[in-house]
């Protein structure tokens, strides 16, 4: 903020967000003083930080008719792709689109590969969807996950099932059990 230069290029260049954090860390400096604007700044950027990780967050369905290593599945098997950490800002939205009904999915494969953490809020919103599958009878295979992960939802409570629920380290165990499980 003290270089003229810097400030007004930042001002002309930089995202919406950054420079309303900018500027509002330059009025509070002037009117009160650097320690309160300091704060205010850090609070600002983690909540802008957060609003970012969550919108990076996703869950889309694979069309398993289109990728080449799913094709061979068999019907009643779904995948979805979850893209991004799992904590408070971002799991249940991510989550939310698995809970629609298909009454023929009688297995889901989570691709988790790409889920680089994973918070007790994350935690909580994928025990939920577990819970749900396994309400309407349906099962679930967590591909991908990184052992650190599998250990946390382990001392939540979430472990394999016989039958129904299941952890793979890659996609093509998990296709192996899907099309068991399917018969």
């Amino acid at each position: 903020m003290s270089e003229a230069r810097h400030f007004v290029r930042t001002l002309r260049s930089a995202p919406f967000d950054d420079v309303a954090i900018l500027v509002t860390c330059f009025g509070l400096t002037v009117i009160f003083d650097m320690v309160l604007a300091v704060g205010v700044g850090i609070a600002l950027a983690a909540a802008l930080f957060i609003r970012r990780m969550a919108l990076l967050t996703q869950s889309d369905r694979v069309d398993t008719r289109r990728d080449i290593s799913l094709v061979t599945l068999p019907d009643g098997v779904a995948v979805y792709n979850i893209d991004g950490p799992l904590f408070f800002g971002a799991a249940e939205k991510a989550l939310a689109s698995l809970r629609v009904a298909d009454p023929t999915i009688k297995t889901l494969i989570l691709d988790m590969h790409d889920v680089p953490s994973m918070d007790v809020t994350g935690i909580m919103a994928l025990e939920a969807l577990l819970d749900d599958m396994a309400r309407d009878n349906v099962r679930v295979i967590l591909v991908g996950l990184k052992a650190r992960m599998i250990l946390k939802l382990r001392r939540a409570g979430i472990h394999k099932v016989p039958g129904q629920r299941l952890y793979c380290q890659h996609m093509t165990q998990a296709i192996k059990v899907a099309r068991r499980w399917q018969g």
